[in-house]
């Protein structure tokens, strides 16, 4: 039926069809025809679109704005009212993978603007952007973030609502904020840690408000040293390397002989009646030092789960520092099950004999001697081929580098929010901050891309009187 439709050459079907493709032909739109281009002028127009495409490129990398500082709507940018240089919540999305070459990459998507900052919000804004970007949440292996309570939480956390969806994509808390949280919570809870660090900000806010203050130290500082320059208790840069490891300035603080009783002072700086007699040496050691490790060790243990931590003690069995010193195949299986959708049953068997053969050939190959990290050790398999001989090795190492342990991308992207997006230029809109801050982010990428494919999708975009 549909052969006896279509006909032959002359049937209607067909010059309804050939019509159709000549309606479709931009080159032959009745538009062309008026405006006719010759070469010459389809050469300018090249030049000009080309020119302009450069100074836009230059724009974008540098973060520069490009009406003066105004670039609101009714200037032609796709921009809106929005002033979210102070009041707008922003979170930055950033995917970690590991591509065909066996390097892991992190890819910066775009910072998206949340209405609040619960987590169901949060999650709301992820499920967004992944189907947005035709991304699968059951893809994910990792998530991290930082230490707020509404990533955290134990049953309505971010990290929650994603486990509960996807029990693979394992939580890690980025090891920076880590460290920094539970110094700061020690800094609070230690009253000598803290007034320590209270006089010493009260100190930097004063001398630092007043630019004569900040001379008069920095002259008195630069006296100190020419003066200790002249009494040798210090040695110049050429001596330094010559003699010495290293010296020491004299600046003027009363060390207390360890061996010396401390004295033990109420909070108006009275000495205490009934102190316990203890040396200098005990009260440094015991009651400062002691004290403050065993509360960082506390707060490291809240923030590590006892899942997290296995994980990683799995993890550091790939190594290949020292000849792949650390390779246990146990816990690496123990590894793999973490993953119950990437390992079946009968993948652990498979995997328990190539990590056999893997560690054997791993140690008498002299290519894959010297390996610093795991990203060596992924890259160098794919270079030797090594990658298609023990495929589930190389899919396990693969999960291991997905996971985010570190926010250096994440922090140099709102470090760079607020050079794109300043004050003088709160106006930007969503989608335009989105584009900006991507194009400025990942400036490799954009530099790879021709201006003959800008120039045709450009093209692409609407009809135009002038067509390359």
């Amino acid at each position: 039926m549909l052969n006896i439709h279509v006909g032959d050459h002359d049937s209607a079907h067909n010059k309804a069809r050939i019509k159709c493709e000549a309606l479709m032909n931009q080159e032959q739109h009745i538009q062309l025809a008026f405006f006719k281009q010759s070469k010459q002028v389809r050469n300018d127009y090249r030049i000009r679109l080309t020119a302009s495409i450069d100074c836009i490129r230059l724009l974008l990398r540098q973060g520069l704005s490009f009406r003066g500082h105004d670039e609101s709507e009714n200037l032609e940018n796709p921009v809106d009212e929005s002033c979210d240089v102070s009041t707008k919540e922003q979170m930055s999305i950033v995917l970690r993978y590991v591509n065909n070459s066996g390097q892991a990459n992190e890819c910066f998507i775009g910072p998206e603007h949340v209405s609040s900052t619960i987590a169901l919000s949060l999650k709301a804004t992820i499920d967004k952007t992944f189907s947005k970007y035709n991304l699968s949440l059951s893809r994910l292996r990792g998530q991290g973030y930082d230490g707020a309570t509404n990533i955290q939480g134990e049953f309505n956390g971010l990290k929650s609502l994603i486990l509960k969806e996807n029990p693979c994509a394992f939580y890690i808390h980025y090891f920076a904020h880590q460290l920094q949280l539970a110094l700061v919570v020690v800094a609070k809870k230690n009253t000598l840690i803290s007034n320590f660090f209270r006089l010493v900000a009260d100190v930097v806010n004063i001398v630092r408000a007043s630019s004569k203050r900040c001379d008069h130290l920095r002259e008195k500082q630069a006296n100190i040293v020419a003066k200790a320059l002249e009494n040798g208790e210090i040695l110049s840069g050429r001596d330094l390397i010559k003699k010495l490891p290293f010296s020491v300035l004299v600046h003027y603080i009363d060390v207390p002989n360890m061996d010396d009783m401390f004295i033990c002072r109420a909070t108006r700086g009275r000495p205490q009646r009934q102190a316990l007699e203890i040396t200098y040496l005990h009260h440094f050691r015991v009651d400062l030092f002691y004290a403050v490790i065993d509360m960082q060790l506390q707060e490291l243990n809240d923030r590590f789960s006892e899942a997290n931590t296995e994980l990683l003690l799995c993890v550091a069995c790939l190594c290949p520092k020292d000849s792949f010193s650390a390779f246990d195949k146990k816990r690496l299986i123990q590894l793999a099950e973490f993953y119950p959708e990437d390992f079946s049953s009968v993948n652990l068997l498979t995997l328990d004999d190539q990590l056999e053969t893997f560690i054997f050939n791993m140690c008498s190959n002299k290519e894959f001697e010297g390996l610093k990290g795991l990203g060596d050790l992924a890259e160098k398999l794919v270079m030797t081929k090594k990658n298609i001989i023990y495929p589930l090795v190389y899919k396990l190492l693969t999960l291991v580098l997905v996971l985010p342990i570190a926010t250096a991308t994440v922090e140099r992207i709102f470090s760079t929010m607020n050079i794109v997006k300043d004050r003088l230029r709160n106006r930007m809109g969503d989608q335009w901050m989105n584009d900006s801050l991507v194009v400025y982010v990942e400036k490799e990428i954009f530099s790879n891309i021709d201006n003959e494919v800008i120039i045709q999708c450009y093209q692409n975009m609407k009809h135009r009187k002038e067509l390359l």
